[in-house]
């Protein structure tokens, strides 16, 4: 897969930072949840991701792209909580 197609960020969470390559056109919930899984969080969970430098949370239908994210960005992982 072409890099022009991909895009590596990194993740900050309460149970440490990670480094993820996805595609662009991933949308921001699928890539929360794919971090909180490899971060230790239960599967199934409700996950945000906001920028690490505006604190600007990043809504989970739009895509990665969407947001024109960098390579090397940092994001940060927020457990929203089961919503019940």
């Amino acid at each position: 897969m072409s890099k022009d197609h991909d895009i590596t960020v990194t993740i900050q969470s309460g149970r440490g930072t990670q480094e993820f390559t996805f595609p662009k056109q991933t949308k921001v919930q699928d890539a929360a949840n794919q971090a909180a899984v490899a971060l230790g969080y239960p599967s199934g969970g409700n996950y945000a991701l906001f920028r690490f430098a505006t604190n600007e949370e990043l809504e989970g239908q739009r895509t990665l792209v969407s947001y024109h994210i960098e390579d090397g960005e940092i994001l940060a992982l927020s457990d929203t909580g089961t919503g019940v």
